[in-house]
């Protein structure tokens, strides 16, 4: 039988044609964002948005705009924590380079890709950085900004500036604002979840935590950086948990690959907090020496 007509066929033209003064237009008349369409497999305005492949991070951060705009002037509020589980049928996970898979919110997919101002505009307009994708091992926004090697979305999740001694400011975007209290909550708890583990790549019985993720990968260094210096500004307590908990493995994983950049920020992490885990520097140090041994990385020794 024929399939039922689609009544935001028109907002999901204007998406594809990338047509913002269009997609104004469309909500304007009454087009529902929040809709998807699922006899043809097409998501809601956001997501739609977000997930194309071609899309660039600027245009993707002025749809977004027009979608939330739009929607609040016609006094309709926007799903912006929409899940879509049947988006990508038969694997589409394993075709695309950020990790994209079911299940994502456009939060998730907007850090995986490395869209800053998207990011910034989904967290002022109320989006939840710990939602987790239940269908990809409980991943959230933080862990695919790490994973693709994002820097400063990975700064911006986990409230850490440029030095330990910086506060984090408040979240400025044209016409939306985030308030230094409305932003603590939202990097607080993404500071916390550097202590979980996560089943990660091929090998889905080894658990890895962010550490580990970034410390194995080539040019990682700067997000190695700020994943500790967030884990210093939640706390000593916290850098020191970390340390204990994940450094060892971190330390290793980079020494194994010769990641000698990676290798060089753990090692000053825990020279920053000292004696407190002095045994663990030492069982590090040794662990990492003979995973450089045994893999004929020369460099990661004479570190």
């Amino acid at each position: 039988p024929p399939l039922p007509p689609d009544p935001n066929a028109h907002l999901r033209t204007a998406i594809n044609f990338k047509n913002v003064p269009a997609i104004r237009a469309r909500i304007a008349q009454g087009l529902d964002p929040n809709a998807g369409d699922p006899y043809r497999n097409l998501p809601p305005a956001l997501l739609q948005i977000l997930g194309g492949i071609k899309v660039d991070r600027r245009r993707a951060e002025q749809m977004l705009r027009a979608v939330l705009e739009a929607s609040a002037a016609a006094e309709r509020p926007v799903n912006v924590d929409v899940k879509w589980g049947r988006w990508f049928p038969g694997g589409f996970a394993n075709t695309n380079r950020w990790g994209i898979t079911n299940d994502m919110t456009p939060l998730m997919i907007a850090a995986a890709k490395g869209f800053l101002s998207s990011v910034k505009l989904l967290l002022v307009s109320g989006a939840d950085s710990m939602i987790e994708n239940d269908e990809d091992e409980h991943r959230t926004a933080l862990f695919y900004a790490v994973l693709n090697n994002h820097p400063e979305v990975v700064k911006l999740l986990l409230g850490a500036q440029d030095t330990a001694d910086d506060e984090p400011m408040p979240v400025n975007t044209p016409e939306f604002n985030l308030t230094l209290e409305q932003y603590r909550p939202i990097y607080e708890a993404n500071r916390r979840s550097l202590r979980n583990m996560f089943l990660t790549g091929k090998e889905k019985y080894r658990r890895k935590s962010l550490f580990d993720i970034a410390a194995e990968r080539e040019n990682y260094d700067k997000t190695l950086k700020i994943l500790l210096r967030a884990g210093q500004l939640g706390g000593s307590e916290l850098l020191r948990g970390l340390l204990s908990t994940h450094g060892n493995t971190a330390l290793v994983n980079a020494s194994q690959r010769n990641r000698t950049e990676n290798m060089r920020v753990l090692l000053d992490a825990f020279q920053y907090v000292g004696g407190s885990v002095q045994y663990e520097v030492l069982q590090s140090g040794d662990d990492a020496f003979v995973a450089a041994t045994k893999n004929g990385k020369i460099e990661a020794m004479k570190l």
